[in-house]
């Protein structure tokens, strides 16, 4: 056994699935900051969007999986822009 599987082996991780989304057009998805030992994932499986976290911005495209190990609070948005200025003003 590899030390990876041997580590995941002790370890026990369990997994919850407690949300599937679809989103289209403008769109939001705000988490808190987890408690500790809980850590929030979130796949793409079409489209695209971006991740807001600690204050850097990446951008997420179908096929990205994203773990936030120290259950940092984020935002998920659309790549459609809102606010002031934006053709569509401010979200609905």
């Amino acid at each position: 056994m590899d030390s990876l599987s041997h580590l995941l082996a002790l370890l026990a991780p369990r997994c919850e699935v407690n949300l599937h989304c679809r989103f289209g057009g403008r769109w939001q998805a705000g988490h808190q900051q987890m408690r500790s030992g809980v850590v929030p994932w979130h796949v793409v499986l079409r489209g695209e969007g971006r991740l807001n976290v600690g204050g850097q911005t990446h951008h997420l495209r179908a096929g990205d999986v994203v773990l936030l190990p120290h259950g940092s609070p984020h935002l998920m948005e659309s790549l459609v822009e809102w606010g002031p200025g934006a053709a569509g003003g401010a979200p609905v």
